[in-house]
């Protein structure tokens, strides 16, 4: 798993010939991941995401109750 933390460091990556089959981050992150090709089912977000993002990712937040 990889968190790739911006998108020149995607590049650095992609240039690497990396295989990166999953990826975790927040919202700010998927794009990110978009560009790199991954898919919804590959992008793991931690916390709370907009109704907008929700489709674009996996979702990983339980609110405290």
């Amino acid at each position: 798993m990889v968190h790739v933390v911006s998108k020149s460091a995607a590049n650095v990556a992609l240039q690497a010939l990396l295989n990166i089959r999953v990826a975790y981050g927040s919202s700010k992150d998927i794009a990110v991941y978009q560009a790199i090709g991954l898919q919804p089912d590959q992008i793991y977000i931690i916390g709370k995401v907009s109704k907008k993002h929700r489709k674009e990712a996996v979702v990983c937040y339980k609110p405290l109750s």
